[in-house]
């Protein structure tokens, strides 16, 4: 889903421009209960960071969603493209403040004049002033002035992304399976995925999500015990936040 800075607003369709006035709203609101709204395409704070970081953890424990910030592998990833010294490429962190107070956050890598969006968090207690809207529109407002054509959304969460979105294209997933022990078993694991999509039907939907968690944790450890450890983790928590 790739929204398109810069384009004209009769672009939008009367839904967008509807969800666009209501955010408008909330941000004049913000600035009349709690101080003047600032916007910071590139935030150099690692604090602000963090807190971001923080609240996405957070919000993984309380859904049941799998904490990819977990292993330290990846907060060093984000920790070399914070400091990766060639310009038009590295990660850009978008910040809304209200007052001195930061609001909201976004990551995005950034190639060249395309970004990519990686991880958003708002200051739940902020949340009736819709911070995260007020951010998105701000950075799609201010991309073009840094010289970013394109601000690509990724897959998933429709609805949400829908508000801005000028442009739709198809995207393509794939596993490459490592030459170890256990990238062997998770190749068979997959044979075994879709022979058993192909024979259940409807009950393809449940095999797909299992199948696409078992993915993302096993591609995020090095081994299959730890893999094996974060999985049966991940199982209880969404247990415990079903129950």
């Amino acid at each position: 889903m790739s929204p398109r800075p810069g384009l004209e607003p009769t672009a939008l369709c009367a839904e967008q421009a509807k969800s666009l006035a209501n955010t408008a709203r909330c941000l004049r609101k913000a600035e009349r209960e709690l101080g003047p709204v600032r916007y910071c395409f590139q935030d150099p704070s690692k604090e602000g960071l963090s807190a971001i970081f923080a609240w996405k953890r957070q919000k993984f424990r309380e859904t049941g969603g799998y904490d990819v910030l977990a292993a330290a592998w990846i907060r060093d990833l984000f920790d070399v493209l914070w400091r990766w010294p060639a310009p038009g490429f590295g990660l850009v962190f978008s910040t809304l403040y209200f007052g001195d107070r930061l609001a909201a956050g976004e990551v995005y890598l950034r190639a060249g004049d395309q970004m990519h969006a990686w991880i958003a968090a708002y200051d739940r207690d902020l949340a009736v002033y819709a911070p995260g809207h007020i951010l998105t529109d701000k950075m799609l407002d201010a991309a073009p002035t840094h010289g970013v054509r394109v601000v690509d959304f990724g897959a998933g969460n429709d609805d949400y992304k829908a508000r801005w979105c000028l442009s739709r294209r198809p995207i393509r997933e794939a596993v490459v399976y490592g030459a170890s022990i256990s990238g062997r078993m998770r190749e068979a694991m997959g044979a075994q995925w879709r022979s058993a999509a192909a024979k259940l039907g409807p009950v393809n939907t449940v095999l797909s999500r299992a199948r696409g968690l078992t993915d993302h944790i096993f591609s995020t450890h090095g081994n299959w015990a730890a893999g094996a450890v974060a999985f049966a983790a991940a199982a209880w928590d969404r247990r415990r936040v079903s129950a």
